[in-house]
């Protein structure tokens, strides 16, 4: 799979960079990692904090860019990209970019929700 990362990421970077995050959220899955891990791979991968924030079983996690938890970030900027953890629901994982997405951003947050 690392091979196949490498050719890939030298053909087209966005799509290598995809496939990272794929692998990535993939792995934590697997080892059933928690909240908190899935919204450090965010904030890793994104280069900006993450939060995810369910105010009805009063969750609130927010993970800086160096991968270090922070819960002091204020109320959600709904200018923000962000993607519901369930259809129609609430409880949302959000990056806390202020400008433009770069390339990762959304698959990120499809990963991470």
């Amino acid at each position: 799979m690392k091979e196949l990362a490498g050719r890939l990421a030298a053909l087209d970077p966005d799509a290598g960079a995809a496939l990272h995050v794929i692998v990535y959220f993939d792995r934590l899955v697997e080892g059933r990692a928690g909240l908190e891990s899935l919204v450090r791979g965010a904030a890793v991968l994104s280069g900006c904090p993450a939060r995810l924030v369910d105010e009805a079983r009063g969750v609130r996690i927010r993970v800086g860019a160096d991968g270090i938890r922070q819960d002091d970030g204020g109320p959600v900027d709904p200018d923000w990209m962000s993607a519901a953890l369930v259809p129609d629901g609430v409880a949302a994982v959000w990056l806390e970019r202020t400008g433009p997405p770069n390339g990762v951003d959304a698959m990120v947050l499809e990963r991470a929700a």
